[in-house]
């Protein structure tokens, strides 16, 4: 199932930006689209005129204009991007990614063998009004959905970050339990363990796991019509799944 999609260089999500905390950043934003748009820094700390806030903090990009957004990558952490004008048409659409500010001294938080970034988001293709029918793991809807690989005895970090415009996902994990390291791109103080954790949008989560045993294991959005591709008819019959799913392999 293809769809049409508004995007940031061609692509959805965007291009994950990855910086180091100290670094100082310029992104220059070509509007092509047939209508204004701005970008905000979602969870960043950014000067006021950077905030990307259409009729307050900027006036909104018109079509074919530029606007250069600079500032200071200030702590780090996982945040996001996204477009912050006809929210959601645009965020709906497509126009969003994954912004990462590593930090300075490397030895301030724990070594992952593996670091995942997973944008939750949905688009509309054959549902009606502003339903979505078609939920996405950045970008691609299960069984598209590419695999997080690891041997056992590793460990890994996902990064999650919830775009979706109107709906909150339950994210769970099959086999193990995770901890929840960090939230809105701060560590938590007691890292919690859980095998399900709910994220609204707007919200990100930093989870971490040690691939204990092999096998090939869910991780799956809970709330269940969040699993089904809506338009893929055939599929839905047969009772196969879709959406919000990715595999989790382990090997020996």
């Amino acid at each position: 199932m293809l769809t049409t999609a508004w995007t940031y260089n061609g692509q959805v999500p965007g291009p994950v930006i990855r910086v180091t905390e100290g670094d100082r950043v310029r992104i220059t934003l070509v509007n092509k689209l047939p209508e204004p748009t701005t970008i905000h820094w979602h969870g960043l700390h950014v000067p006021n005129a950077m905030d990307g806030v259409p009729g307050l903090t900027q006036d909104a990009v018109q079509p074919g204009e530029s606007y250069t957004y600079e500032f200071v990558a200030g702590h780090p952490g996982t945040y996001m991007y996204h477009s912050h004008y006809d929210d959601m048409k645009q965020i709906g659409s497509g126009m969003y990614g994954a912004f990462i500010i590593d930090p300075k001294d490397p030895m301030s938080e724990p070594h992952y063998d593996h670091d995942y970034t997973m944008m939750i988001g949905g688009f509309q293709v054959n549902a009606a009004d502003e339903e979505k029918d078609y939920w996405t793991l950045n970008g691609r809807s299960y069984p598209d959905t590419p695999p997080i690989e690891a041997k056992k005895g590793e460990t890994v970090r996902i990064r999650l970050l919830n775009i979706d415009t109107t709906d909150v996902h339950t994210m769970h994990l099959h086999g193990m339990d995770f901890r929840v390291v960090a939230k809105d791109g701060h560590p938590v103080p007691q890292p919690q363990t859980m095998n399900t954790v709910l994220i609204g949008p707007g919200e990100t989560y930093d989870i971490a796991f040690t691939a204990e045993s092999a096998g090939t294991w869910m991780f799956h959005c809970h709330i269940l019509d969040h699993t089904m591709n809506g338009g893929d008819l055939a599929r839905m019959a047969h009772g196969e799944m879709g959406g919000l799913i990715t595999l989790i392999k382990i090997t020996e």
